[in-house]
């Protein structure tokens, strides 16, 4: 079954990714950009900005329920809450004595430049020098062969075109879906996933001038008709922060916007 918006009813599911953000570098209301998977009990966040604490919370749910974060580069709108869910689930796991540490899912040519991204927020505390493993159960995945598995789904993370010299990856997961993260439009790439997926969750700035860094929908729209079928955008500018203008958007193009906090349930 393609992967549908979720309606609420107590089906069978094997996974759901929820938006937790569907916004650019500025994004407004929309949040910046990252989703969360679920699946038979396991939480896996797509990178994580900032702006996940607000809505997890809208979810009802808090930073310590996210046990699994995935960063697919460094960009500060997609790392800049990394901060705040280490030092949260640090307290959160003396508050409750279970010791646990999140994991996270980095690339080993990903991972010196986080540090040095980080470390001036999280090396100096009461309580010492600490390093990124204090505050993580970090899982490094081989940058020669990218590819994690979490409870029983594997990732495969696919090395992105996203900006000149900079390491960036999106994860595919079969035959889930194909997450670009920041990337610019891939043609060869869309073409050999497609017939494997359900659905491509897409970065589309939508802005009116060419913007080097990502696609545009100019891009998308060169795509065959049966790849565009299962594209979702995301990453978009704010004058699509609104439901009105969302939906005004896809009946004039006929590709679907992913909607901040919208689910999308994926069957067997």
């Amino acid at each position: 079954m393609i992967g549908e918006e979720d309606t609420g009813k107590d089906e069978a599911w094997v996974m759901k990714l929820t938006f937790l953000g569907t916004g650019d570098f500025y994004p407004r209301s929309l949040g910046h950009n990252s989703a969360l998977l679920e699946w038979e009990g396991t939480r896996l966040a797509i990178d994580f900005p900032a702006s996940n604490a607000p809505s997890l919370e809208r979810l009802g749910l808090g930073l310590h329920d996210v046990p699994n974060v995935f960063l697919s580069h460094l960009h500060e709108d997609h790392i800049n809450g990394i901060q705040q869910f280490a030092y949260w689930h640090e307290i959160h796991s003396r508050m409750t004595g279970t010791g646990r540490k999140p994991r996270l899912f980095i690339a080993s040519n990903l991972l010196d430049d986080l540090w040095s991204a980080v470390r001036p927020g999280l090396s100096l505390t009461t309580g010492g020098v600490r390093e990124l493993d204090h505050y993580f159960d970090l899982h490094i995945i081989d940058s020669g062969h990218p590819a994690f598995e979490l409870d029983g789904v594997s990732f495969e993370c696919i090395r992105t075109d996203h900006v000149p010299s900079m390491v960036s990856y999106g994860p595919l997961a079969k035959p889930y879906f194909y997450f670009s993260c920041d990337s610019k439009a891939d043609p060869p790439l869309l073409a050999s996933v497609a017939p494997e997926i359900e659905r491509i969750f897409h970065d589309c700035h939508l802005w009116d001038l060419k913007i080097e860094a990502h696609a545009s929908l100019e891009d998308i729209r060169a795509l065959p008709p049966e790849i565009q079928a299962k594209t979702v955008l995301m990453h978009y500018n704010y004058l699509y922060e609104t439901p009105e203008s969302r939906r005004k958007f896809e009946e004039t193009v006929q590709i679907k916007l992913a909607s901040p906090l919208e689910t999308f349930t994926f069957t067997s």
